[in-house]
């Protein structure tokens, strides 16, 4: 059995180390908490929303989902948040639920990620 090595991206360890200057590691810990519980119940309501045919409120929770990554860095999720934001209302029903799938896998990306860093910085497994 080999080991897995996660690289946590070059862009989310900058924004975090500037967070982790202003507030230490217990504020990024705090933040990753705040992003993990935030970003599943946006994945969970993206999913309510395609149910529901409500194209508006799924590029509004995709622009919540952009702000979130953005702040911590999380490129690639805000990249996928921002199109869907921009493409929610023209694209057709199965490419949609197709972005929206890739968009909740990259959310569990990020979570782990942002964890990722911070075992790093704690030294723990």
């Amino acid at each position: 059995m080999s080991d897995i090595t996660v690289v946590v991206p070059h862009g989310m360890v900058e924004a975090l180390a500037v967070i982790e200057r202003i507030g230490g590691l217990e504020l990024i810990e705090k933040l990753a908490s705040l992003f993990e519980k935030s970003s599943r119940e946006r994945a969970g309501s993206l999913e309510a929303f395609l149910v529901a045919g409500d194209r508006k409120q799924v590029s509004r929770t995709a622009h919540a989902v952009k702000g979130s990554a953005a702040q911590v860095g999380a490129e690639a999720l805000r990249d996928l948040a921002s199109a869907l934001e921009h493409e929610a209302e023209r694209l057709e029903a199965n490419a949609l639920q197709d972005r929206v799938d890739a968009l909740n896998l990259e959310i569990e990306r990020a979570i782990g990620l942002l964890w990722t860093f911070v075992r790093e910085r704690r030294g723990t497994p």
